[in-house]
């Protein structure tokens, strides 16, 4: 699956710090130093599942692919390209993201 494969790959670029500091990050002041500033956001959020081919390769040399992706992994941002992926990329990163996290310990009275 392509989606899974892109996703794998882009594990590597959202450390648990990244996310955690996305979520409470409310001012987003990276997005200033974005190479999507200035450009046309239809390009960013294309209609009708049109392929953004275009966004995604402005993403893939951007300064800040790294904060953006880890934002819209953390607000679950559900339109557009963000750091180079789409809706359901991201969708997938998620569930990789969730897969790679540890158990939550026992609490007292559980058995195991």
């Amino acid at each position: 699956m392509a989606d899974e494969t892109a996703a794998l790959a882009d594990l590597d670029l959202l450390s648990p710090h990244a996310l955690a500091q996305a979520a409470v990050d409310t001012r987003r002041k990276w997005s200033a130093w974005a190479l999507c500033v200035g450009i046309d956001p239809e390009i960013f959020f294309p209609l009708n599942d049109r392929p953004a081919t275009e966004a995604c390769e402005i993403c893939a040399s951007c300064p800040v692919r790294t904060p953006c992706l880890a934002y819209a992994v953390a607000a679950d941002e559900p339109f557009g390209i963000w750091g180079g992926l789409t809706t359901e990329e991201r969708r997938t990163l998620r569930r990789q993201l969730r897969r790679r996290q540890p158990a939550a310990p026992a609490g007292p009275g559980s058995t195991g």
